[in-house]
C-alpha cells in the first residue's frame, strides 16, 4: 500500500519476482523489468543479479562477513 520498496523490505539481501517463485517476494506483473525474471537486490538497493523465474532459487546472496557486510574478503 504505497511506500519505497526499500522502507517495505528492510535492509537486507531479497529476492524480488512479479509473481510466485520460490521464496521471491512478489511486486506484481507489468513492471518495467517484465515479466519473466526474478532479481536478487543487495541491501544498498541496487540490482546484484537476474534470473528466470524458473530459476529463482538459485539466486543467492554471496558470502558476507560477520557483521553482514559483503561480500566477504578472502
Amino acid at each position: 500500500a504505497g511506500g519505497r520498496l526499500r522502507e517495505r523490505l528492510g535492509d537486507g539481501w531479497v529476492v524480488l519476482a512479479p509473481r510466485p517463485a520460490g521464496d521471491a517476494v512478489v511486486i506484481g506483473e507489468r513492471t518495467a523489468y517484465g515479466d519473466e525474471r526474478a532479481w536478487l537486490v543487495r541491501p544498498d538497493g541496487y540490482l546484484a543479479d537476474s534470473a528466470p523465474l524458473s530459476s529463482a532459487d538459485s539466486l543467492q546472496p554471496p558470502f558476507v562477513d560477520a557483521a553482514g557486510r559483503g561480500p566477504a574478503r578472502p
